[in-house]
C-alpha cells in the first residue's frame, strides 16, 4: 500500500505539472478551487475516521494485552493452602445436622408433638434448612465449599440465639463452647479432642441449666422436671449441630479466607478481560457487512488528498507559466 501511494504521488504530480503547464491558458483554473477544498476536506475527514477505529482498535488490544498479563499474575498467585478434610468426610458431618429436620417432620402433627424432643426441634427447622441448603450446593472447589458452609455455619448458630429456636441457656454454651473449639485449631485427626469440645458443651450446659432451674424452681414443682427433659433434648440437638460442623473447627478460616478473596480478584479480572475480548471482538466485526466502506475509509483518502494537492500543483504550475508569457 505505501508503494502505491509513493508511486501515486509521483505519477499525479508529474501530470500535474505537465497539465498546468501545457493547458496555462484553461478557464479551469479559474474553478478549481471549488474542486480542491472539498475534495482535500472529504480525505481529510476519511483520515480521522480511519485514524479513529484503528485508534479504538489499538486501545482496547493494548488494554486487553495489560489485564491478560495482570490475570496471570494473579494466576499464579493463587494461595497455596493445606486441607486436610475431605468432601466425602464434610458430606458425613452435615448428615448429623440433617437428622434435625427429619425429627421436625416426625413430629409435625403427630402423636409426638407434645414430646419433649419435639418442643425442642420446632423451631429449629429454618436456620437448619437454611444452612443445609448452602452446605449441600454445587461449588468450584472443595475449598470454596468448605468455606461457605463454615460461614453458613456461623450464621445458623447465630439465628438459632436471636430466634431463640433453643433456650439462651443452651444457645449460649454450645456458640462459647464451638467458638473455644475453633480458636483450638485442631487437626481433622483430633477426633477425640473434637468430641472432647462437645462433650464439655454437654457438660457445661447441663450444669447451667440446673443451676438456672434451682434459682427459678422449688424442687416440688411439677414443671420442673418437663423443663429439664426439653433442654435435655435440646442440649442433644446441640451435640448434633456441634457434631456437624465439625470439618469447620478443624478448617483453616483464615487460609480459606485469602482463597475466598483471591478468587473474587480473579473472578472479576476474568470478566474484565472477557469484556474486553468481546469488545474486541465487535470492533473487528462490526464494520463486516460494509467491506466496501471500510475499504474506502482505510485506503482512498491517500488518493483523494493526492489528487486535490495535485490539481493545486496544476494551477500552481498554469500560474507560473503565465507568469513567465507575461514577463516574455
Amino acid at each position: 500500500m505505501n508503494y502505491v501511494v509513493v508511486i501515486s504521488f509521483i505519477v499525479v504530480f508529474g501530470m500535474a505539472f505537465s497539465l498546468g503547464w501545457l493547458r496555462h491558458k484553461s478557464f479551469f483554473w479559474n474553478w478549481v478551487d471549488l474542486i480542491y477544498y472539498p475534495l482535500a476536506a472529504a480525505g481529510i475527514i476519511l483520515l480521522f475516521i480511519s485514524n479513529d477505529l484503528q485508534r479504538e482498535m489499538f486501545q482496547v488490544s493494548q488494554l486487553a494485552e495489560f489485564q491478560n498479563s495482570l490475570l496471570s499474575e494473579l494466576r499464579a498467585k493463587r494461595p497455596d493452602i493445606q486441607i486436610m478434610n475431605t468432601e466425602e468426610l464434610m458430606s458425613a458431618y452435615i448428615e448429623h445436622i440433617a437428622l434435625i429436620p427429619k425429627w421436625v417432620d416426625i413430629c409435625r402433627g403427630g402423636p409426638l408433638v407434645a414430646d419433649p424432643r419435639c418442643i425442642a426441634v420446632k423451631e429449629l427447622d429454618k436456620p437448619v434448612n437454611k444452612f443445609l441448603s448452602i452446605a449441600r450446593a454445587r461449588y468450584d472447589s472443595f475449598p470454596s465449599r468448605l468455606l461457605a458452609t463454615c460461614k453458613a455455619g456461623d450464621v445458623m448458630l447465630e439465628e438459632m440465639r436471636e430466634a431463640n429456636a433453643i433456650t439462651s441457656i443452651v444457645s449460649d454454651k454450645l456458640l462459647n463452647q464451638y467458638a473455644h473449639a475453633v480458636s483450638l485449631k485442631l487437626s481433622p485427626f483430633e477426633d477425640k479432642a473434637i468430641e472432647a469440645q462437645i462433650a464439655e458443651f454437654k457438660v457445661e450446659a447441663t450444669k447451667y441449666g440446673e443451676l438456672i432451674d434451682r434459682m427459678a424452681f422449688q424442687n416440688e414443682d411439677p414443671w420442673l422436671s418437663r423443663v429439664k427433659e426439653i433442654r435435655i433434648a435440646e442440649i442433644g440437638y446441640g451435640e448434633m449441630i456441634f457434631r456437624g460442623l465439625s470439618a469447620c473447627i478443624s478448617a483453616p478460616r483464615k487460609d480459606l479466607t485469602s482463597l475466598e478473596k483471591w478468587e473474587t480478584v480473579t473472578s472479576l479480572k476474568e470478566k474484565e478481560v472477557a469484556a474486553l475480548e468481546e469488545k474486541r471482538e465487535h470492533l473487528k466485526g462490526s464494520t463486516t457487512p460494509h467491506k466496501t466502506v471500510l475499504w474506502t475509509q482505510l485506503n482512498i483518502w491517500p488518493f483523494m488528498l493526492i489528487s486535490a494537492l495535485g490539481l493545486k500543483f496544476a494551477k500552481g504550475a498554469a500560474t507560473l507559466r503565465n507568469a513567465r508569457a507575461i514577463r516574455k
